[in-house]
């Protein structure tokens, strides 16, 4: 299936709220997301303007996020992150999550320049069957998740009879801590807090996410994959790479984050990787 992920893009689940006041409360905030689910999310294109060049909004320009290189598209913003001015527009990759009236997710819809994509799930005792329609296809993908007693999802099958390259170990409070690949190799994560603070990788290298726990998390509309990371991810840094991850995040009115912007920081300068919007329906 083609749920829309980037390397990161984290959805989680809903904070509670605690009657009382404990260290626990600033690592567990109170919950703007109480009663909302994900409905849109958008993967914008940009592109990074010249010193000069001069782009105003409703011109045709090309973008050069690194997913989009080359691309043309219709401005239709001017923003400024980190003194550089970006140009935003053209038609955005939403994903839009429609739900039942218990608020579990019962349909996606991938609007990918390339196709559109509809993913239908049917929820059984133990399990959870998805369809997956693409407009330029003929044929539909058939897929089963098993569930655990804990109600996660621990083994995948395509109806070609394909299974997932890994395999999902849970902790008693639902969150991964390893993943299996069939021969056997595992990435382990490590969980504190409620956040994933650092994934090892079996060669030897391993990534480290940093937080904000005053921010908690997007809604989760997969809780069956496990539980999210309770607050907002700020930095992710791998022991191979030079460079870092960041993430910023624009809020609305009521705290939810409307805009997340990853940027990659490579020696002392930033450069924008994505926008990415958010959307969501409240009761």
């Amino acid at each position: 299936m083609k749920f829309f992920t980037q390397s990161c893009l984290f959805m989680a689940s809903f904070v509670l709220l605690f009657g009382s006041c404990t260290v626990q409360d600033h690592l567990q905030p109170s919950s703007v997301y109480q009663n909302c689910h994900l409905f849109v999310v958008s993967r914008n294109i940009a592109a990074k303007l010249l010193p000069g060049e001069d782009v105003k909004v409703g011109d045709l320009h090309y973008a050069a996020t690194i997913y989009d290189a080359g691309k043309p598209f219709i401005v239709r913003e001017i923003t400024v992150e980190d003194g550089k001015t970006y140009a935003i527009g053209g038609s955005p990759y939403d994903l839009i999550y429609e739900y039942d009236a218990d608020g579990k997710v019962i349909r996606t819809e991938d609007n990918n320049p390339s196709d559109k994509y509809r993913t239908y799930f049917d929820y059984l005792p133990n399990q959870i069957n998805t369809r997956e329609a693409a407009f330029k296809r003929s044929n539909d993908i058939l897929t089963t998740h098993i569930l655990n007693n804990q109600g996660l999802v621990t083994n995948t099958s395509f109806e070609y009879g394909a299974f997932v390259a890994s395999t999902p170990i849970y902790d008693e409070n639902g969150y991964v801590i390893e993943r299996k690949n069939s021969s056997g190799e595992s990435v382990k994560y490590t969980i504190k807090n409620g956040n994933t603070i650092k994934k090892e990788f079996a060669g030897g290298a391993s990534t480290v996410y940093e937080y904000d726990l005053s921010r908690p998390n997007l809604p989760n509309p997969f809780p069956f994959f496990g539980k999210e990371n309770r607050n907002l991810l700020v930095k992710e840094s791998t022991s191979t790479q030079a460079s870092h991850i960041e993430y910023k995040y624009l809020f609305n009115n009521d705290g939810r984050v409307k805009r997340m912007i990853t940027k990659v920081i490579s020696g002392g300068e930033s450069f924008v990787q994505g926008f990415t919007d958010y959307e969501y329906n409240c009761q």
